[in-house]
C-alpha cells in the first residue's frame, strides 16, 4: 500500500501538488509552515492541497478499478 501511495504521489502532474502533499503529510508541516517553505500565501497552499487530493483520488480510483 505505501508503494502504491509513493507512485501515487509521483503520479501527480503538478510537481508543486507532488511537493506540497509531500510536506503536509510526510514531512506534516502545518499550512503556513508550507506556505513559508514554498514562499507563497496560505490561500496557495490550501487550494494547491485540495487539488492535489482531488488528483491523488482519481489516481487511485484508476489503479484499483483494474
Amino acid at each position: 500500500m505505501i508503494k502504491t501511495l509513493q507512485r501515487s504521489i509521483e503520479a501527480l502532474p503538478n510537481p508543486k501538488q507532488r511537493l506540497v502533499i509531500k510536506l503536509f503529510y510526510i514531512h506534516k508541516l502545518s499550512y503556513e509552515e508550507i506556505a513559508e517553505v514554498t514562499n507563497h500565501d496560505f490561500q496557495w497552499v490550501k487550494n494547491t492541497l485540495y487539488h492535489a487530493r482531488i488528483h491523488l483520488k482519481q489516481i487511485f480510483i484508476k489503479k484499483f478499478q483494474k
